[in-house]
């Protein structure tokens, strides 16, 4: 049984800002996951899961305007983003508009918790922001549809199906990888115990 979910998954190799990163960046958007993942010498993979028209949008754009897209979505800057700004921060001020007319006391509250929790976690394990998107380089960003199947049997006389050939889901943080080893797992250890 397959169900087509009206989404699209968007795929691209992109160089970025910082050729020795090596962590894996995903933010969770309105539209659904959007994943930045390290490959090789400044080069990350994006899976970045959207809408049908927002993924025809995304593959026609150049390089550079694919990574200003990119970038925005890691900043959370899209518009209608929870946690984003919203669409009149530009004409509000946004927070820094807030913290001025607080008479600037949000801002030195902020820069003494800062500093006093700067003391507590090594420079190595604090929080950084991810790389800058520069371009797509290689084939341009291509989407697919994203699917939810299962087969209808999972078990026939010498046959058993695992991984993907019994089952596919939403590409989220190799899940699709993790239910096959542990299809594959569940199946050595049922035949382990028949043999027994």
């Amino acid at each position: 049984a397959s169900l087509t979910v009206v989404m699209r998954g968007l795929v691209a190799t992109v160089e970025t800002s910082d050729p020795g990163d090596r962590t894996a960046w995903q933010r969770f958007l309105p539209s659904g996951p959007f994943a930045l993942l390290p490959v090789r010498g400044g080069h990350h993979n994006i899976v970045w899961s959207t809408t049908p028209n927002a993924a025809r949008t995304l593959e026609g754009m150049s390089p550079e305007a694919f990574a200003v897209a990119a970038n925005r979505a890691l900043a959370g800057e899209l518009p209608g983003m929870a946690g984003g700004p919203s669409p009149d921060a530009a004409a509000t001020g946004g927070a820094g508009a807030v913290a001025a007319a607080a008479g600037g006391a949000f801002g030195a509250a902020s820069d003494a918790v800062r500093k006093a929790l700067a003391g507590l976690v090594p420079e190595a394990q604090r929080w950084r922001p991810p790389p800058k998107v520069l371009r797509w380089v290689g084939t341009p960003p291509k989407s697919f549809p994203l699917q939810l199947r299962t087969a209808g049997r999972y078990v026939l006389p010498r046959l058993a199906l695992i991984g993907d050939a019994a089952h596919a889901v939403h590409p989220l943080a190799g899940q699709g990888v993790n239910l096959g080893l542990a299809d594959a797992h569940a199946l050595a250890k049922a035949l382990a115990m028949a043999r027994e």
